[in-house]
């Protein structure tokens, strides 16, 4: 009987020391909603990442990584009331100098300042009313305020550059949004940059890539980061041959696609833009090769515009090629 009631003391005991759990902490459930978040943002899948972020954040309105994330799918969303939002919440967070909040406002202002450029372009037009007495002091005030917005992108990403020197995304940026401004010059010169940083990062990880002792795990990070680089570089050298032909410069523009079709020899579009370039500078069978190498490698189909232009140009080479002078 005695050693009865003793376990049943301890039994006893036992429960009011060690009470039956009542579930996920706050914090776990924090983190849990985070993560979620995290795989619906990788996915694409905005409005789920932003429920979960919304959840999150009714425990810890605080936590500066779903503050952070919840700017960056406010700018996915991309219309013009989520990226006045996505500014304030960004804005915020700039305080603390966080590399990545300063690069955010950056891209927020960025877009914002295109929402008021396409207003202001589309007023002048006629092609959007307004309620402004005089319509065109109303697209001269929202031009001016593009302006405002893209001068300010620009000093936040140098700013981001000041706290992470190596940032592609800001370098990527600035190249950007210096040709919004009209600063062509200025936009090369941070293509040429961002093209040196991923040359550099691309060959670390290639290098990584050889190490016998890499993990699955190490690997499969390094291919996707060589992946993301190789995508950077081919969106860059396609913005800078663009700039290159708005400057004037065909040859400049020829030889950075070039380069491109070098390192992609399967990116048709590269392909087509040389083809029209080399057209236009009269070296009729460069072009016409470029052209055919397009049509062989696009995906498109027959009946699609970009199809449909390339025969046209094609057309227009073998009129050239057979009016030619050929001692010229």
């Amino acid at each position: 009987m005695i050693l009865a009631l003793g376990v049943l003391a301890l039994c006893l005991s036992g429960c009011l020391l060690d009470p039956k759990p009542e579930g996920p902490s706050k914090q776990d459930r924090v983190e849990l909603h985070y993560e979620t978040a995290l795989r619906y943002w990788e996915m694409d899948e905005v409005e789920r990442a932003q429920d979960q972020v919304e959840r999150a954040l009714a425990l810890d309105e605080d936590d500066p990584r779903l503050n952070l994330l919840y700017g960056w799918i406010l700018l996915r969303r991309d219309t013009a009331d989520d990226v006045l939002l996505a500014e304030q919440q960004f804005r915020k967070l700039a305080k603390d100098d966080d590399y990545r909040a300063r690069r955010g406002l950056a891209q927020t202002l960025e877009r914002k300042g295109i929402l008021y450029d396409e207003a202001s372009r589309a007023i002048a037009s006629g092609l959007r009313v307004t309620e402004a007495v005089d319509p065109a002091a109303r697209a001269s005030e929202l031009s001016d305020k593009a302006l405002e917005s893209w001068r300010e992108s620009v000093s936040l990403y140098e700013a981001t550059l000041e706290l992470r020197s190596d940032d592609r995304e800001s370098m990527n940026g600035l190249q950007r949004a210096n040709v919004l401004l009209g600063r062509r010059v200025e936009s090369l010169r941070w293509s040429d940059r961002l093209l040196e940083s991923l040359a550099a990062h691309s060959s670390f990880w290639r290098k990584r890539l050889d190490d016998p002792d890499l993990s699955a795990s190490e690997e499969r990070h390094a291919r996707r980061l060589l992946a993301e680089d190789q995508e950077l570089e081919v969106n860059t050298l396609m913005h800078a041959a663009s700039v290159e032909v708005s400057m004037g410069r065909a040859s400049s523009a020829v030889a950075r696609l070039d380069i491109l079709i070098e390192r992609r020899p399967d990116f048709p579009e590269a392909y087509s833009r040389r083809a029209q370039l080399l057209f236009d500078t009269g070296q009729y069978e460069r072009a016409m090769n470029s052209l055919d190498r397009f049509l062989r490698l696009s995906p498109e189909p027959f009946e699609s515009e970009s199809i449909r232009r390339a025969y046209t140009l094609r057309s227009e080479i073998e009129v050239a090629m057979a009016t030619a002078d050929p001692g010229a």
